[in-house]
Order: structure tokens, then C-alpha cells, then sequence
């Protein structure tokens, strides 16, 4: 699991707060009407709205912050409603969120009471890096890997389980919904775990790729091939991790059949009905071929074999479903494999592929 703890990132100087001066050729920003405190003392201006906030709270969240604001101020610094001006090259809607978790709304931000958007989340993990704001960057990455946890009983998706398989529909989903991962608390449609692989690389959170690179497979070819969302470039995939999501949906594909395995071996010793456990692996192995043949949800939990249209008796039915998951686990284990991605290393360097 990636240590993001005491993490520092340089800031080119472009991307580096600074105080504006009074010869800065900008405009006179627009006052925020979602974070704008009236006894605040400093103003963070993104795209020429600004956000008046503490100057104190923010110095003991982000160093980042805090270097600048301790260091000298020239005497030409740009003031607005009497307080330091501050810019950043952030969006608006970006510094938003992260001043909201700050200033405004910390119990919903902090809260598995409260479900954040993608959005939401995207940002407290980008700028929570950028300004090493610990807390809130780490509050980001607990939701993530909720949603796309290291171990298979956590993972709790329609794609790893029949029950809300059966139950999702996209269509009806509501925006600020957590029903694609209900367990997170946290409201991600499936596409966006291709935003997720790039987050994901550019903060070394290893230990979400294989989760994520598994939902990103159960999409069409044409979103993996080019992006689920035309035109925003957050969810176009680099060409190597394109291809390894490719690979990876052969790959599931050929880990399906084998997980039909146990079919072909018909009726196990013991069974109660021999001829209708019989005819129900001829009927099931006819379904599935047509049905299923060519899908990469290979995580689904065994509750799908209940709903087969050939009924098994009771010892039938229990070897089925041990043997599947048997094939279920190998399949989660060889997630990274699959997708082409890193091995993580164990405390004495060795790499560890359980």
C-alpha cells in the first residue's frame, strides 16, 4: 500500500500561490458566493473569483501556505476588501471544494454520513497534494479505496456482486448516489474509474489500480479505446494503460470459461438427483455459452448460480459454488497480472503476488 504520508511535491512557479501586486494586470475579482467570510483576512483568487478565508487555519493546514504567507509581502501587494490577495492557478470550482472542507462544511467532507461526488473527491486529492493539506488529501484517498479496495470481500460493485447486479440500473441512478459502490460513501459512476488509473499514477495509490483497471474493463471497447466522456481529458487513458485494459479484458474473458469449468464435470459424487442434475448441466452449460460467453465480470459472487435455469440438489449446488470461487479468487489475485500492473513489495523488499 503506497505511503502518502509527509509526501512533498515542488510547485513549478506557475502553479505556486503568490501574491498579487498592484501592477498585475488582472481584474477585479468577483467575490464567491459559496466561501466568503466577512471577518476573513485573505483572499484566494482562482480564476478571478475570489474566496475570502482565515489566513491563519489555512497556514496550519497547507506549508505549502504557510511558507508563502510568512515570508516578507511587498509593499505593492494587491489587497481586496482590505485583505492579501493570493492566487492560485487552480480552478475555481476546484479551490471551492477544498475551501469547503476546510472552512465551510468539514463534517460532510469528513463524514460517511454525507456522500461526496467524484468531483469532490478529485479535488481534495489533487490539491490535497499540491498544498499538502495531509487531511484532507488522506480523506480522499479512504474514499477511494473504499470503492476500490486491496482485498476481494471489500469490493462491493455490481460487477463483484449478483445482488446489486440485478438491482442497478444505470438509468435510473440519481447524481449524488453511491449505488455503483454502496459501500463508500462516495457517489463514482463506473466510468469514472478511468480518472481513477490516472489519479491513481500521478500519486502512486498502486494499490487501487487493479480494482479500478477491473471496472474499467466492463466497459465498452470504444470508451476504453478512446475516453467514456469525449472531450474531457481527465478520462482518456495513456496508451499503455489503453492497452494493458485491453489485454486485461481477454484476459477476463478467458478467466470466465475457466470458471465454468466445474459444469463439464457434471453431476459430483453423492449427488441426490442424478437425472436432473444431469439435465441441469446440460441446460446451464447451452445458457451460459450463449448468454455469457464474451463478458469479463469474472468477480461476480457465486448467488448467480442460484438463478441458473437448471436447479442442482444440495450437494451439486455446494460443489458448484465452492469450485467457482475457488476460480473466483485465483481471478482477483491475478488482477495485476491481467492488467500488466506491479507486484507491491513486502517491508523487506521482496515483491509479494498473494
Amino acid at each position: 500500500m503506497a505511503n502518502t504520508r509527509g509526501k512533498k511535491r515542488k510547485l513549478t512557479e506557475e502553479a505556486a500561490p503568490s501574491v498579487a501586486n498592484d501592477d498585475d494586470a488582472v481584474s477585479i475579482p468577483e467575490k464567491s458566493t459559496d466561501v466568503w467570510f466577512e471577518d476573513g483576512n485573505l483572499v484566494v483568487v482562482a480564476e478571478n473569483i475570489g474566496f475570502k478565508v482565515y489566513r491563519g487555519i489555512l497556514a496550519q493546514h497547507s506549508e505549502i501556505f504557510s511558507d508563502m504567507l510568512t515570508l516578507p509581502q511587498p509593499a505593492d501587494a494587491s489587497t481586496m476588501d482590505g485583505c492579501l490577495v493570493v492566487h492560485v492557478s487552480d480552478s475555481a470550482t476546484d479551490i471551492k471544494h477544498v475551501m469547503y472542507a476546510l472552512f465551510n462544511s468539514a463534517i460532510r467532507y469528513f463524514s460517511d454520513d454525507h456522500i461526496l461526488s467524484f468531483e469532490e473527491i478529485s479535488a481534495m486529492l489533487r490539491l490535497g497534494f499540491k498544498y499538502n493539506i495531509t487531511h484532507v488529501r488522506e480523506e480522499a484517498i479512504r474514499r477511494l479505496r473504499r470503492c476500490f479496495p486491496s482485498d476481494l470481500e471489500s469490493f462491493a460493485t455490481p460487477i463483484s456482486r449478483y445482488a446489486l447486479m440485478i438491482e442497478y440500473d444505470e438509468e435510473a441512478e440519481e447524481e449524488d448516489s453511491p449505488a455503483y459502490f454502496p459501500q463508500s460513501s462516495t457517489s463514482l459512476k463506473n466510468y469514472d474509474a478511468f480518472a481513477v488509473i490516472k489519479l491513481a499514477r500521478s500519486f502512486d495509490l498502486n494499490d487501487i489500480l487493479p480494482a479500478a483497471f477491473y471496472t474499467c474493463a466492463q466497459m465498452d471497447n470504444a470508451s476504453v479505446a478512446s475516453t467514456p466522456l469525449p472531450g474531457d481529458e481527465m478520462y482518456r487513458l495513456s496508451d499503455e494503460d489503453r492497452e494493458a485494459c485491453m489485454d486485461g479484458q481477454d484476459a477476463l474473458r478467458s478467466a470466465m470459461l475457466r470458471s465454468f469449468k466445474w459444469l463439464l464435470r457434471g453431476p459430483q459424487k453423492g449427488c441426490e438427483t442424478l437425472e436432473k442434475c444431469q439435465a441441469a448441466s446440460r441446460e446451464n452449460t447451452k445458457n451460459l455459452w450463449g448468454n455469457a460467453i464474451g463478458y469479463c465480470d469474472a468477480l461476480i459472487d457465486n448467488a448467480w448460480i442460484d438463478a441458473l435455469p437448471g436447479k442442482y440438489c444440495r450437494v451439486c449446488l455446494r460443489r458448484a459454488k465452492r469450485e467457482y470461487d475457488q476460480e473466483r479468487v485465483t481471478t482477483w489475485n491475478k488482477l495485476r497480472e491481467y492488467f500488466n500492473l506491479p507486484y507491491p513489495q513486502d517491508s523487506s523488499g521482496d515483491v509479494d503476488e498473494t
